[in-house]
């Protein structure tokens, strides 16, 4: 877990490199940030859904809108969040490609915020973020925002740090089939039982905040254990668990 300490700091850093004057201009225009301030006062939000990101994730949005947009709605049913609290953001043009029951299905389920087609929507989904303190549902990698993180060195790498452990724990990662839940423990190696677990990534990350799914098994040679091993993980669990359908490697080396 973040703490409150930590959290905001964060934000405090954010708020002063991502969200001055300047940027407001770069970015949106100073009628509509002042809307977009005016809309979340007094707001309650847990979640808030980066909308065209989960739209282009569900299916081609460009080409087949509602029904993109429907799939999309059902999906985020099943997160079982009241509609009071979930804040959908995207551009709005995205409205005008869908049919009216659609976008009503759509308003049933959520609270709306439409930013202007020329401003950039994920700049919005932070800022409503970390004001609320509110989780996301997005596979953005945040790039421009990660480089607002640009002070001392020191300070540059501790902020670094701190929003890839605001990502673990407050971004519901979004896939086509659905989306994984944040990570209620850190994700790290495992020793027990005289084996180690160690997460891995057979291939660059997409995102700041994407976990592995493989993992490695490291003991010395054992052919008891080795037979256990292929059969099952489940004996081999700490803090934070290992999911049962991640690919498994194991390494096994000599005495």
């Amino acid at each position: 877990e973040i703490t409150d300490e930590e959290f905001n700091i964060l934000r405090q850093y954010l708020m002063e490199s991502a969200y001055g004057e300047k940027e407001v201009y770069n970015t949106t225009t100073p009628a509509e940030f002042k809307r977009f301030q005016s809309f979340l006062n007094g707001s309650n939000f847990t979640t808030v859904v980066d909308g065209l990101n989960v739209l282009y994730g569900v299916g081609r949005f460009g080409t087949d809108s509602s029904n993109v947009m429907d799939k999309t709605t059902k999906i985020l049913k099943k997160m079982n969040i009241n509609p009071k609290n979930m804040l959908f953001i995207a551009r709005k043009h995205v409205m005008k490609r869908l049919t009216p029951d659609v976008q009503l299905a759509l308003k049933s389920m959520c609270q709306l915020f439409l930013v202007d087609d020329t401003s950039r929507d994920d700049w919005f989904i932070l800022y409503a973020a970390f004001y609320s303190k509110a989780q996301i549902v997005t596979s953005d990698i945040l790039r421009k925002e990660r480089g607002f993180f640009n002070g001392a060195a020191g300070k540059t790498s501790k902020i670094n740090l701190l929003f890839q452990k605001w990502l673990y724990r407050y971004q519901y990662l979004w896939v086509k089939v659905g989306y994984k839940a944040p990570m209620a423990h850190k994700l790290r190696a495992q020793y027990r039982d005289d084996v180690w677990l160690i997460p891995y990534f057979d291939q660059p990350p997409v995102s700041v905040g994407e976990r592995p799914e493989q993992w490695f098994y490291v003991y010395k040679k054992d052919e008891q254990k080795t037979k256990l091993l292929k059969q099952t993980s489940s004996n081999f669990r700490s803090s934070a668990p290992v999911a049962q359908k991640t690919r498994r490697n194991i390494l096994i080396v000599d005495e």
